[in-house]
């Protein structure tokens, strides 16, 4: 099921406060900046960031894809009520085939594998 917008942005805002925390509990641990990489728990929550980054993003590129259709079929419409049609774009012709060349019958399957002798 696909996720709203704001429903990701309110996940994507908890986990970066949940990755704050974290790392300000590494830097009062005594935790290098550089080293943060190599903790797990870091790397997990870091992830999980990534991850719904992702989503926002597919959810733009979803949002900005209905936008065109939207726009396209309207112009589509306004063209068909004042009787001009859009012009479609021309598709490449197709490749001609190559001239038949003599076809060769298939070639018969050995029922028995070469080498195999009968048992009597």
């Amino acid at each position: 099921m696909p996720l709203h917008q704001k429903t990701l942005n309110q996940q994507l805002q908890h986990a970066r406060d949940t990755l704050a925390a974290w790392v300000s509990l590494m830097d009062e641990r005594g935790v290098a900046a550089d080293a943060r990489r190599r903790d797990p728990k870091w790397r997990n929550l870091n992830a999980a960031c990534s991850q719904i980054e992702a989503r926002v993003r597919a959810v733009q590129a979803v949002a900005t894809v209905s936008e065109d259709l939207k726009r396209r079929k309207a112009e589509r419409a306004a063209a068909a009520e004042t009787g001009t049609v859009a012009e479609k774009k021309t598709r490449k012709p197709k490749k001609k085939a190559p001239q038949e060349q003599e076809k060769k019958p298939p070639a018969k399957k050995n029922k028995k594998a070469p080498g195999k002798k009968k048992k009597s």
